[in-house]
């Protein structure tokens, strides 16, 4: 009997020189590039980025896992954020896993930015703060 679905190329936060191929059953719903998806790889649990969907395997299908769910409480991976993952890969010749951790984190993360003092105070000055303007910097 054939399966009914998908099979997608999974970037995983790894040192490959190959994307893995995992298929995605109907039942699962849609993927698309850029989704978070929870796949098992070498006996280890890992969550990974789709990169390609409706690709043709290159080994025979037994061997190809189901993923083992859709991640949908983490935001999926923008297209511009996969193109510079793939540019910086290939100019620094490694694999794109290499990139991957530091994507976008699930969460409040840090922010550069740039705050002014009122006037008489100083100029410009960098600092860290975390989305809503509280500052990390300790006496700021």
């Amino acid at each position: 009997m054939e399966k009914v679905g998908t099979y997608i190329s999974v970037i995983l936060p790894l040192r490959l020189e190959w994307n893995p191929c995992y298929f995605v059953p109907e039942v699962e719903g849609p993927v698309v590039r850029g989704d978070r998806v929870s796949v098992r790889f070498a006996g280890r649990k890992y969550t990974g980025v789709v990169r390609a969907t409706g690709i043709v395997p290159g080994i025979d299908e037994s061997r190809i896992l189901e993923i083992l769910d859709i991640v949908r409480d983490m935001a999926p991976v923008t297209g511009d954020e996969l193109r510079l993952w793939e540019f910086v890969s290939e100019y620094y010749l490694c694999s794109v896993g290499n990139w991957y951790p530091f994507g976008p984190r699930k969460g409040p993360g840090l922010l550069l930015t740039r705050r002014l003092r009122p006037s008489g105070q100083g100029s410009r000055e960098p600092g860290l703060s975390w989305p809503g303007g509280k500052s990390c910097l300790r006496g700021r």
